[in-house]
């Protein structure tokens, strides 16, 4: 039997409260939710950075068959950012992140048709080769995109036969400011 999950409300100064709601509800009473993105990375074969993308499920009400962030889902009453982030990598694609590698970057704020969120932005950096499991119906393939493609993805959404989730230019600079950051540090 499905649990009902409950999002945990946010203030609209951005303070976590200790109560939810059903996710159905949250459009109709207009309440503040949030979500925890994490955006997992590796170095390829010539050391350019690339970027885990995710294909949402045909079968998903938002964004069905766009590619989206390697993995993301909103934070639940009684979770904080990071133990959501860590949550949302294991159902949705089988991941077990280390917290402590987990790097915040950025929060920022979203008002959506659906709901209006604070997103809660990580990145991780895949250092293995660890097998992936989709096994929760939301993804539908998995696959390792390279930072420049990425960014021309990220600034064509509608013009590519890759059908990509629009986020604001702002939340790609900042992501894509961090990532060749790490790029321009070569591997030890």
């Amino acid at each position: 039997m499905e649990h009902e999950e409950l999002w945990r409300e946010f203030a609209s100064n951005g303070e976590a409260k200790n109560v939810g709601w059903a996710k159905e509800e949250y459009a109709k009473l207009d309440k503040i939710c949030g979500s925890a993105h994490v955006w997992v990375w590796r170095r390829g074969a010539e050391g350019e950075i690339e970027v885990l993308m995710q294909l949402r499920s045909g079968g998903l009400k938002v964004w069905p068959d766009h590619w989206d962030i390697s993995t993301a889902g909103h934070i639940n009453v009684g979770e904080t950012m990071l133990e959501a982030a860590i949550r949302e990598a294991n159902e949705e694609i089988g991941l077990e992140l280390d917290s402590k590698r987990l790097e915040f970057i950025f929060c920022d704020r979203c008002v959506t048709e659906w709901y209006e969120e604070f997103r809660y932005v990580f990145i991780y950096e895949m250092i293995d080769d660890s097998k992936f499991d989709l096994n929760d119906g939301e993804v539908d393939e998995l696959k390792w995109v390279s930072l420049s493609d990425l960014k021309e993805w990220a600034g064509d959404p509608d013009g590519r036969s890759e059908k990509i989730v629009p986020h604001p230019p702002c939340y790609f600079a900042q992501l894509f400011e961090r990532l060749e950051r790490i790029g321009e540090i070569k591997e030890v």
